[in-house]
């Protein structure tokens, strides 16, 4: 798996809705408000922040498209970020500058570009996530494959000290998180697990942490090194982009006064019906961990039974 951490909402709630007549659908929450303000808003105020997390449902076609837009927005007022993904690792990065470089602005090359990285089919197909590289390119952004190579994950996984000591020094790693983050992202995981516990497991929910943690580290950091002066978007799954533990967590240790707005996509459920209903979709997180969350209908992947019956 790409992504250590998913929310886990199919291990406690019924299937995302995507009814067209629920009250939540295609609204956008202020969570720190507690109030609905329109897509024009969420921009200005996006405008004024230096890095902007995209938090997605993975295979949600609906969250890429608009990931897609909020970019294509942001560019339209003059803002030119630097564009990271966490579906692509470093070790795509050449390849990556070599097929951009090659193309220039010409759009028409980018259906390509995911045979040329190699695009992994742990992901939604490149398709999806295509317009968000046609926004980026079309406007010469700088396009970064932040994740780090699971051959890299999988070894300070079992062996933390492995970490590469300049990226842990940038992003203050050795730094913990907040007891309560601490204990919600340990108790998650367990959750993904089926709650599975046991002498067996817990080294294995220690390792997947410190994946958890690795990864916030390195998409934070690219975010941070590859920035031109225009700040920086982070497309990548809704763990990463919560506030209390995430990449936003790592970016203000390493610039305290930095701003940061951490944007969650999140599918609408039946049942739920009002915005703080969904912090019961996260484990031991008693507030939405997110400046604010836009709600969406349910993806194409068939998420949405329960894997632990």
């Amino acid at each position: 798996m790409h992504c250590i951490l998913f929310m886990a909402m199919t291990l406690l709630l019924s299937t995302p809705a995507g009814a067209a007549d629920h009250p939540l659908l295609n609204k956008i929450w202020d969570v720190g408000a507690a109030q609905f303000l329109g897509e024009d808003e969420l921009i200005i105020r996006l405008m004024g922040t230096r890095y902007v997390l995209l938090g997605e449902t993975h295979d949600n076609a609906e969250h890429h498209r608009l990931q897609a837009q909020v970019l294509e927005r942001l560019v339209r007022l003059d803002r030119r970020p630097v564009v990271a993904f966490e579906q692509m690792d470093t070790n795509q990065q050449p390849a990556l500058d070599r097929y951009l470089g090659e193309h220039g602005r010409d759009l028409a090359g980018l259906p390509g570009l995911g045979d040329a990285v190699r695009w992994s089919d742990g992901w939604m197909a490149w398709r999806f996530y295509q317009p968000i590289a046609e926004v980026a390119q079309g406007a010469g952004l700088p396009i970064i494959a932040a994740n780090l190579p699971d051959a890299t994950l999988r070894t300070v996984m079992r062996d933390p000290a492995a970490v590469d000591a300049d990226l842990a020094v940038r992003t203050r790693m050795h730094e913990p998180l907040p007891a309560a983050a601490a204990l919600s992202l340990e108790r998650e995981l367990v959750a993904m697990h089926c709650g599975m516990t046991g002498p067996a497991m817990g080294p294995v929910i220690q390792q997947m942490a410190v994946g958890q943690r690795l990864r916030d580290s390195a998409f934070a950091d690219a975010l941070v090194r590859f920035d031109r002066g225009s700040g920086g978007v982070l497309i990548a799954g809704a763990g990463h982009t919560r506030t209390d533990r995430g990449v936003a967590w790592v970016l203000r240790q390493m610039q305290p006064d930095v701003t940061v707005a951490g944007v969650m996509f999140r599918e609408v459920i039946d049942a739920l019906t009002e915005p703080g209903d969904y912090a019961r979709t996260l484990v031991d997180t008693p507030a939405l961990p997110f400046d604010y969350v836009w709600f969406t209908g349910g993806g194409e992947g068939g998420r949405g039974e329960d894997p632990c019956r």
